[in-house]
């Protein structure tokens, strides 16, 4: 059932349904009526995890068409990013938990070969910060076996870093998701009253890239730009970044969020957004497109106003 290839195919959710659509074809759904919201690949790019149904993480292998459930919990939310470890080896959700009394979520990981867990609490509790459930979170692995897990349920929301059998490396309050550099031990982070932050995770420093705060950023896989999007008189507005130099521009002039950046560096897909009723309205995906990262051109409508979301462009497998 090979139908996609690596580096050349995007995955996105349409009704609760799991698609990809490579380069040269049309949409092809993977799995239906799952309820999924977010998609995460692989590393090699041959597989895809998500959360379903509210209590299910699932790993959908591409190749064989096996959709396999690794864990089942309640407190699973589908509004959550889970992510493999970078070796691939591991598949990991936040999970939202009430026991010990006072936790708040545990980020899980599951080992694919074995079934072993390894859990990492994500502090603080309600009471401690007078927060308010958020049902978003997110866990991203490193190539380096750090991973980095992400609530925003505590307030201020919370990232953990730590190691493959569950040691914790750092915790600080941060929005986000965060997202590890492709290229090096850092990570891209934001805050409201700060910016977007890169944060070098062994050394503990900092630099603020965009002091106008960033969300959802996505790195180009050369490591050396960033794409994210920012409210703009309140629009989500996507932009692209040179880390070096800390310049940005847009990157296209309707709004958009939840950017994605192809394998070869030369697109970037996104959700075209549109608010529902009046202003101040939510803003929701009104369907995806795609545009050159530069900002050339004019970009290419890849669903029609279908609803389509959560965009995810398959990764080229790592080299040797």
């Amino acid at each position: 059932m090979r139908t996609t290839v690596p580096g050349d195919t995007l995955a996105f959710i349409r009704n609760g349904s799991i698609y990809v659509l490579p380069s040269d074809g049309q949409p092809i759904k993977l799995v239906g009526n799952v309820e999924a919201e977010f998609l995460s690949w692989s590393p090699d790019g041959r597989r895809l995890a998500y959360v379903a149904c509210w209590q299910e993480l699932r790993v959908l292998d591409l190749a064989s068409g096996t959709d396999r459930t690794v864990m089942v919990d309640g407190g699973l939310t589908e509004q959550q990013i889970p992510s493999f470890s970078g070796d691939g080896q591991r598949v990991y959700a936040v999970v939202s938990t009430s026991q010990p009394a006072g936790l708040l979520d545990v980020t899980i990981g599951v080992d694919l070969s074995t079934g072993n867990n390894v859990k990492v609490p994500m502090p603080p509790t309600f009471g401690a910060h007078g927060g308010v459930p958020v049902p978003v979170r997110s866990v991203q692995g490193s190539r380096s076996g750090r991973e980095v897990g992400w609530t925003a349920a505590p307030n201020p929301p919370q990232l953990v870093v730590f190691g493959s059998t569950g040691q914790v490396e750092l915790r600080r309050a941060g929005y986000g998701p965060p997202v590890w550099r492709p290229t090096a031990d850092q990570l891209i982070y934001s805050m409201p009253d700060r910016g977007l932050i890169l944060l070098d995770v062994a050394s503990g420093s900092e630099r603020i890239l965009d002091p106008g705060e960033g969300m959802n950023p996505v790195w180009s896989p050369d490591g050396q730009r960033l794409a994210y999007m920012k409210m703009v008189s309140n629009t989500p507005t996507l932009y692209v970044i040179d880390v070096a130099t800390a310049m940005s521009a847009r990157l296209v002039r309707e709004p958009a969020d939840f950017p994605t950046w192809s394998a070869d560096g030369q697109w970037i897909a996104f959700e075209r957004q549109t608010q529902s009723g009046s202003s101040g309205g939510y803003w929701h995906s009104l369907g995806l497109s795609e545009a050159r990262t530069d900002g050339s051109g004019t970009p290419t409508q890849l669903t029609p106003n279908d609803g389509s979301s959560a965009p995810a462009f398959a990764p080229l497998p790592p080299g040797p």
